[in-house]
């Protein structure tokens, strides 16, 4: 029987930038065609909810960042296949939910690109390394479970009540951020990322819309030894009464 073993890192800042580094070289990847299959369930205030679901297939990418910029992205990509609410859809329906639907897609722990679209999830941790020394709490563990097995598990909690900003950041210091992450210990891989973003109306001294929490959890897959999205699953909700859950599951043949 394997005995597991958890020590923390006592170095996680060095962890980290060679975690940077992977990732850096992972984004250079170029993978075969895959298939995802889409789903969401959309709720807003009062109106009946709706769901809707899709394939999205991609070809070419790296296979941590699916969907690069969604403004170079062509719908024709993700066929819309069911769709279930209170009314018939029209073309322009149509094409909104595959907008929906696409942004469950936007999860990636790095983006090559070094920019975030505007979509479901909150800004990537691990595309700066100077900027997320500044941003976040760091832990690291240290997780043996037998000969040779393992992974690092890496925890960040983004600094509170700081005023961090630099000229060059592409993240403002309003809303809590977590976020956990396990990686492989021999080829610092990423295996795991999920996250959660808070934000509360009630500590800004404006109006900034409505309190939220978006949780996400996306897996990976070693394929040819490097990782390759699996599946993600999503939910966010609101005080505005806007709730979304959603999954991606890459389809096996």
């Amino acid at each position: 029987m394997s005995l597991l073993s958890i020590k923390p890192v006592r170095k996680p800042k060095k962890l980290l930038k060679q975690i940077f580094e992977r990732f850096n070289e992972d984004l250079k990847e170029t993978h075969m065609s895959r298939r995802y299959i889409v789903e969401g369930t959309f709720r807003q205030s009062k109106f009946p909810p709706f769901s809707a679901k899709g394939i999205y297939t991609v070809e070419g990418d790296n296979g941590l960042e699916i969907m690069g910029p969604s403004q170079n992205i062509k719908t024709s990509k993700l066929e819309l296949l069911h769709y279930e609410g209170p009314d018939s859809l029209t073309s322009q329906d149509s094409i909104t939910l595959i907008s929906l639907l696409r942004d469950l897609l936007l999860a990636s722990p790095v983006h090559r690109n070094h920019k975030y679209d505007n979509g479901c999830y909150p800004v990537s941790p691990f595309v700066y390394y100077e900027e997320t020394n500044r941003w976040y709490d760091k832990k690291a563990y240290d997780i043996e479970y037998g000969s040779d097995n393992g992974v690092y598990r890496f925890q960040l909690v983004k600094k509170k009540n700081r005023y961090l900003w630099t000229e060059h950041d592409r993240e403002h210091w309003l809303g809590d951020y977590k976020v956990t992450a396990y990686f492989d210990r021999r080829t610092l891989r990423i295996t795991q990322f999920k996250g959660e973003f808070t934000w509360e109306v009630a500590e800004y001294p404006f109006n900034l819309g409505s309190n939220s929490c978006t949780r996400f959890l996306a897996d990976y897959d070693n394929i040819g030894g490097k990782p390759v999205l699996k599946r993600i699953s999503y939910t966010l909700t609101s005080d505005s009464g806007r709730n979304i859950t959603g999954t991606v599951q890459r389809i096996t043949e």
